[in-house]
């Protein structure tokens, strides 16, 4: 009931295709029949009860300009705005009956009596509402598929446009990166203090917060980014689609119309025929309508229309065939009673025209549903490809920042920290130093060198293992599906490599974590999924670092869990390659 009661609340009721709706069924509805209370040719009630049906519509877009827009504009289920709304809706239907009765009275069509009146209010009090309803049904689902395919076109061309500007200029602004760093950093590591171990723990502290940190996130920052303006190109209503290609599986619909006809008939069993015999025909009327409109949609399903004025015919045929027959059985049912022959008009008339409409509908939203999802899927293809594009123009233009910001940051922590307990602990051990120098070196060199034409994401893996062994667990796993894509794929291991390094020196640096575990698993057959969880202080982390534009423009979707224990879960785009699958 949620979409159909956002629907109600919102400005669809007060669209011109619900309001002609009202007006042609305000119409309609008298022309069912003179009965005991009306006389006069069917043209004076039919401008009598378009009349009434127009000032029902004036009651409405009043209530709505006047009140509802007004209320709960945050929340379009806000309870007081749906109040109003359904006070409007009753309101609206009191004075179309009131004015009906008063214009027929006044043109000596109808008795100016209370059985009269009563007829015409009550009737009036459930018709019009429902009217409104099936209208704002009809008209939302438009309105909503216009805002989502909207939303769907301007995204589709932006990735587009993003897509087409993300990788100019990427090599020249590396190679002067290099340059810079390489210099800078050589000058950094001759200086490191040979003798005193508390001198090396601060001079650590100094070049991996003073000097390395900032120059990755220089380097991170230089990327180019890229802005595009929003289309305001609507992708059309598949209102001709309909007519020209008509789906007569989807044309029929039992329940909406077996519910339309109990409301409408609802007034007329109560008021027009006896009670008792007016509900039994109602209920025997309803019964058989529902069966004939659920073998109509077996029948029709089990038919391949050959051009589509056989579809349609096929559907107008069900619908006749069933109004007949409703017709026929309520006019048996209701033999001999006052209100003898007024469900047979019902039927006769409302069950074509609002089967009609509810096919019509119907088969749109089916149509409108059959483009979101279209656009939907060629929106995901755009943002994987976009992932895979930036991933490339980050291992071009990025690589030196990830390696500073990594591998050389994370060494020169783990060493500070192997200190720093030698230290608390006083037993004499001094630094290393020519290790470190060496190790210092070795990933400077790295960063600095080629990329390697395949990286294995156990070893990169195993050595974050190492990197932090004796200060916090890490441990990993990596299914065999996942594994052997990324041994193919070396960009999106590049990616994988660098989140995992950077969750786990977050998690242990900022988190204090004593425990990581890393996993790398298949999400849907061509995205990567990695998960790390920590038992670490995700609240420490307080703002955006590198990692964080990692995953936000590297990665096709992300998330991260702050709640005990912290995970950190990222989908990355994979090619998939034929043989990554053969059995061995």
């Amino acid at each position: 009931m949620t979409p159909l009661l956002r629907r109600l609340t919102g400005p669809a009721p007060v669209s011109w295709p619900v309001l002609v709706l009202v007006i042609a069924w305000s119409t309609a509805l008298n022309l069912l029949g003179g009965g005991q209370t009306v006389t006069g040719g069917a043209l004076q009630r039919a401008a009598a009860a378009a009349i009434a049906g127009a000032l029902a519509c004036a009651v409405m877009l009043g209530a709505w300009y006047a009140v509802i827009r007004r209320i709960g504009n945050e929340t379009p289920l806000d309870r007081r705005r749906l109040a109003a709304v359904i006070l409007a809706l009753l309101l609206a239907g009191l004075v179309r009956g009131g004015a009906l009765q008063a214009i027929l009275v006044t043109a000596g069509l109808a008795q100016d009596s209370t059985a009269s009146a009563l007829v015409r209010l009550v009737s009036s009090l459930v018709t019009i509402p429902a009217a409104f309803v099936v209208g704002a049904a009809a008209a939302g689902a438009v309105l909503e598929y216009r805002r989502e395919a909207s939303a769907l076109i301007i995204e589709q061309e932006q990735l587009g446009r993003l897509l087409n500007a993300s990788a100019q200029g990427l090599e020249q602004r590396r190679t002067q990166a290099v340059q810079r760093v390489q210099q800078q950093l050589n000058e950094e590591i001759s200086r490191l203090p040979v003798d005193d171990a508390s001198a090396t723990v601060l001079a650590l502290e100094t070049l991996a917060g003073d000097v390395v940190r900032p120059l990755s996130h220089q380097l991170a920052r230089d990327l180019p980014t890229w802005d595009v303006d929003a289309p305001s190109r609507v992708p059309l209503v598949p209102w001709r689609n309909v007519f020209r290609s008509p789906d007569p599986a989807q044309a029929i619909r039992p329940l909406p119309l077996v519910v339309l006809m109990a409301v409408i008939g609802i007034p007329g069993g109560l008021l027009v025929y006896s009670p008792a015999r007016g509900l039994l025909t109602l209920a025997g009327t309803l019964a058989v309508l529902a069966a004939c409109l659920i073998t109509g949609r077996r029948w029709l399903a089990t038919r391949k229309a050959d051009s589509p004025a056989v579809a349609w015919v096929s559907i107008a045929v069900v619908l006749v065939v069933t109004a007949v027959v409703c017709s026929a059985v309520a006019a048996v049912l209701g033999y001999g009673d006052r209100g003898q022959g007024a469900f047979a008009r019902l039927a006769l008339v409302a069950v074509p025209v609002f089967g009609i409409l509810i096919a019509i509908v119907s088969m749109l939203t089916s149509g409108m549903r059959a483009i979101t999802v279209e656009l939907a899927e060629t929106n995901r293809d755009l943002r994987w490809s976009l992932a895979r594009v930036n991933a490339e123009a980050w291992e071009q233009g990025g690589r030196l920042s990830r390696a500073l910001h990594g591998p050389v940051q994370s060494l020169l922590h783990a060493r500070m920290l192997g200190l720093r307990r030698s230290l608390d602990a006083d037993d004499g051990a001094g630094p290393d130093m020519a290790s470190l120098r060496a190790d210092l070196q070795a990933s400077l060199a790295a960063a600095l060198g080629p990329a390697s034409a395949t990286l294995v994401i156990e070893d990169v893996l195993r050595d974050v293992t190492q990197t932090w062994s004796g200060v916090a667990d890490v441990r990993w796993q990596i299914d065999g599906t996942a594994s052997a894509l990324l041994a193919d794929d070396p960009l999106c291991a590049e990616a994988v490599a660098e989140l995992a390094t950077e969750a786990v020196s977050n998690a242990v640096r900022h988190g204090r974590a004593a425990t990581v575990d890393i996993s790398v698993e298949m999400s849907e057959h061509d995205l990567v999924l990695l998960r790390v969880v920590d038992d670490g202080d995700a609240s420490e982390i307080t703002q955006a670092g590198l990692g964080t534009v990692v995953l936000t423009r590297c990665t096709f979707d992300w998330s991260l869990s702050r709640e005990t224990p912290t995970t950190l879960t990222a989908r990355l785009p994979v090619q998939v390659h034929e043989r990554a699958f053969e059995p061995s």
